[in-house]
């Protein structure tokens, strides 16, 4: 997922003043995030004190097995995440180590369980140009995932898996710090039955929006242990994070990229913000009110005040076709998509003004089909999102000529689309048959 690649440079400006004795001089256009320095302004009475010793054995279980050194890394890395995110585990955490054949066969499996309907989903995707109709999306996710993992966190199972070795490196100490607050957040949020709940609703925008708290969270916390590190030790981190195969990453189209970082770049600016107003006193208070919509991580600002549109959903049924699901789209979908195809300034220009949407999505086991119904929040921004659209379908999908049809302005090839706009709404339809596109604009 890359995420250290692109966070380990602003954790190393963060931490370039932390040591003194350093004879290299470098600037920040910040100040170094401290635990200290943002710790929560509450005070807490002096009989809830809990004392060292009546805190619970929280030694991890499954090191029996391991090196004394190894066994010793794990055991301070359980200490110090407890100390930099200002928890202590309930109860101890399961530790599993296993060899790298293991690891892979591991991540592997997870995908393939996880990865539900991905031949709709590649319909899909082939339909609106943003990967080759031959991409063999799960293969790709596969590689994605697995290409550099260097341990993770099962919140099924409740455990968290590393490779096994002598000793731990720099970049999977760092990577177990990011984990262990996971399983440490898990136990005291429920974070994972929470998030799971969220996907299997087909809540997918608010499934989007609270994963970028899980993992702002935990890169928050790795960013505060990489920072307290002697600056020889960050850039060895930086240097082993560098060294690791990138290949499947940077060969993956750029919406599925974008995607994937997005939880851990967007959510750590997300969750850094709350930190900043009263460390994780507030970030705490995300997962039991979490945000409804990426357009809050997006603009942490409007966090708990920019609440997204209840759209209605649109038709639900088209003769011939399975109904697969409806959900939001969601600013980060359209973000992702209008960035690979018209760029980062179109997107911005386009999708800065979502105000909510619903669409529902058909798929017969090989024609796809989608029908978008958008909110804007200003008819300047409805006038915004039709004019990308239009500008998207011709550039990314297999189309003609613009023509009229029950007054969409519809494009129609081998691929169908349509587009049209009622005030501040925007109806979105794309098909990869034109015969059903035509059916759901009602020609």
């Amino acid at each position: 997922m890359r995420r250290l690649i692109l966070l380990l440079g602003l954790a190393f400006a963060l931490a370039a003043c932390n040591n003194g004795s350093s004879s290299e001089t470098t600037t920040t256009t910040a100040p170094p995030i401290t635990s200290e320095s943002q710790a929560p302004t509450t005070t807490v009475a002096e009989e809830t004190t809990t004392t060292e010793a009546d805190m619970p054995d929280v030694t991890p279980l499954g090191l029996d097995d391991l090196s004394a050194e190894l066994r010793s890394e794990v055991l301070e890395l359980v200490e110090l995440t407890q100390e930099l995110r200002e928890l202590r585990f309930l109860e101890p955490p399961v530790i599993t180590v296993v060899d790298n054949e293991e690891l892979a066969r591991r991540v592997r499996e997870t995908i393939e369980e996880e990865v539900e309907g991905v031949d709709a989903d590649e319909a899909l995707y082939a339909l609106l140009g943003l990967i080759p109709a031959e991409t063999d999306l799960l293969a790709l996710y596969t590689d994605l995932y697995g290409e550099q993992v260097a341990g993770f966190y099962d919140g099924d199972e409740g455990e968290l898996v590393i490779p096994s070795g002598s000793s731990l490196t720099p970049l999977q100490r760092a990577t177990l710090i990011h984990e262990l607050t996971h399983a440490l957040t898990d136990q005291h949020f429920e974070m994972s039955a929470n998030y799971e709940a969220l996907v299997d609703e087909e809540r997918f925008d608010e499934a989007s929006a609270y994963l970028s708290v899980i993992e702002g969270d935990a890169t928050l916390t790795e960013i505060l242990y990489i920072q307290d590190l002697p600056v020889a030790q960050q850039q060895a981190l930086i240097s082993e994070s560098l060294e690791a195969d990138s290949t499947a990453f940077d060969a993956a189209p750029r919406f599925i990229r974008d995607s994937l970082i997005f939880p851990y770049q967007e959510g750590f600016a997300f969750t850094q913000r709350l930190f900043e107003l009263g460390g994780f006193f507030e970030i705490e208070k995300a997962y039991s009110k979490p945000p409804l919509s990426t357009e809050q991580i997006l603009e942490p600002r409007d966090f708990g005040r920019d609440l997204p549109i209840d759209v209605a959903a649109p038709v639900q049924t088209l003769d011939g076709y399975e109904f697969v699901y409806d959900s939001v789209w969601g600013e980060l979908g359209f973000d992702t998509m209008f960035d690979q195809i018209l760029g980062d300034d179109a997107s911005r220009t386009a999708s800065d003004g979502w105000g909510g949407d619903r669409y529902s999505y058909f798929y017969d086991g090989t024609e796809a089909a989608l029908v978008l119904n958008y909110r804007a929040d200003s008819e300047r921004d409805a006038e915004e999102m039709e004019t990308a659209l239009v500008a998207y379908i011709q550039a990314a999908m297999a189309v003609g000529n613009e023509t009229q049809i029950a007054g969409f302005d519809v494009f129609s090839g081998d691929d169908f689309a349509a587009v049209v706009r009622d005030g501040t709404a925007v109806t979105f339809v794309a098909a990869s048959d034109p015969a059903a596109g035509t059916t759901l604009i009602g020609g």
